[in-house]
């Protein structure tokens, strides 16, 4: 029997960048309050610093070493990973960046790798993929969730709260197909309980 298959995002999901954004600009003398960003492209908010102080510390590679880890139970993964095939994947700008990711993704155990420059569209082997056993997506972009939502079969699709996603209505058109959890930790216990 083929394993449920995970898809899940790096940033935002299981690292905490904007974090890493914060410790960057703490070392330079600078305040940043990340429950300040309330829209996924920072255009609203109050970030306790210059919106343009925030998109340079994205662009440092420092950001992405300082990104921790959410906080999730070792034990809970180690089942996680035992009763799904889990592939996560995030954008960087560049190699240096994909090789921090890339070890975050190799220390947690799971497949996949980073994406360099633009995101690629949605495979179609993906789409065969959401055919044969069922598929989930844990993302906290809700465009990235409303594309996988629309263009593949994907059975379930899991919205990581954030202050910056909020505007995704209770109610969608995707009913049952979109769910929104608190955290990594709760999107993997949700999972266990319901789909293993």
């Amino acid at each position: 029997m083929v394993k449920p298959y995970i898809f899940c995002d790096m940033d935002g999901v299981v690292v905490n960048l904007l974090s890493g954004v914060k410790k960057t600009l703490k070392k330079n003398g600078i305040t940043f309050n990340p429950k300040g960003v309330i829209t996924y492209n920072f255009m609203g908010g109050d970030y306790g610093c210059d919106r343009q102080m925030v998109f340079q510390a994205l662009g440092m590679t420092e950001t992405f070493a300082e990104a921790p880890f959410y906080e999730f139970k070792d034990e809970t993964l180690k089942k996680f990973k035992d009763k799904f095939t889990v592939s996560a994947y995030t954008l960087v700008a560049d190699p240096e960046k994909a090789r921090i990711r890339l070890g975050q993704i190799q220390k947690i155990g799971f497949r996949g790798e980073p994406q360099i420059g633009a995101m690629k569209f949605i495979p179609p082997v993906i789409g065969q993929l959401c055919t044969q056993t069922q598929t989930f997506l844990i993302e906290d972009n809700p465009a990235t969730i409303k594309d996988w939502l629309d263009l593949t079969p994907i059975t379930q699709a899991l919205l990581v709260d954030h202050p910056y996603n909020q505007e995704v209505p209770a109610e969608t058109p995707y009913g049952n197909r979109l769910k929104r959890v608190k955290n990594f930790q709760d999107a993997m216990e949700y999972l266990l309980k319901n789909f293993s």
